[in-house]
């Protein structure tokens, strides 16, 4: 009796519902000899950022991270004017992080190595960054 057993090299997301005397292994040879490249993901929100890849049908998270930003109000009297300014630098601060964890992410050796990427999250900081 000869076993033979293998780690694919990378996740299969594939569910194959067979009822037969023999294991089907034509799509799993298919999904593991496709070889897409991969897209690159930045999701932006007021509450963090999630950078994220996908390759055929496998999803990965590389990072995340919250960030807790003022939110607008109307109360301060004299001060609004300063709430207001300190709320816009928090933003700017934000989408300074945002971009510069992006490079260390998706460029190693200053290459890319994504094919593409999609920005996806809130209207106002998509079109900042």
């Amino acid at each position: 009796k000869i076993i033979i057993d293998f780690e694919p090299n990378r996740p299969i997301n594939l569910n194959i519902y067979s009822c037969g005397l023999n294991f089907v292994t034509a799509e799993i040879k298919k999904e593991l000899l496709a070889n897409e490249p991969p897209f690159g993901f930045i999701i932006v929100d007021g509450n963090g950022a999630l950078y994220g890849t996908l390759q055929g049908r496998t999803k990965e998270v590389i990072m995340k991270f919250t960030v807790e930003l003022p939110k607008k109000h109307r109360k301060g009297g004299q001060s609004s004017v300063r709430f207001g300014r300190l709320r816009v630098e928090k933003r700017h601060n934000y989408l300074r992080k945002v971009c510069e964890v992006a490079e260390t992410v998706f460029l190693q050796n200053d290459k890319v190595n994504v094919v593409g990427l999609v920005l996806a999250g809130s209207a106002d900081f998509k079109n900042e960054l």
